[in-house]
């Protein structure tokens, strides 16, 4: 029963507070924070139950984050040059 009520709170804060909360206008800050948390809660929970498994045996690390970091440096700068000069009043 004490297992139940914990899975309807957490579905109830996670994907139905948290959502509509972004749309009220509080700290920009508290925002982040808060999905954030969110984030981590869920990932932390699906690596405890083994529904994840995020480290594959005998990775070599160094070509990994070869081929990750370039990309993940482009989309963070397409992203920011979209916002900024399409939806300047929604940058920051």
């Amino acid at each position: 029963m004490y297992f139940k009520l914990k899975l309807y709170i957490e579905f109830l804060l996670l994907f139905i507070l948290l959502p509509i909360s972004l749309a009220f206008e509080y700290n920009k800050l508290l925002k982040l924070c808060f999905i954030f948390l969110g984030g981590v809660y869920i990932i932390t929970y699906l690596i405890k139950k083994k529904l994840i498994h995020l480290v594959k045996a005998g990775i070599n690390w160094k070509v990994f984050f070869k081929l990750i970091a370039p990309h993940f440096l482009v989309l963070v700068i397409l992203s920011t040059a979209y916002i900024y000069y399409f939806k300047k009043d929604n940058f920051f």
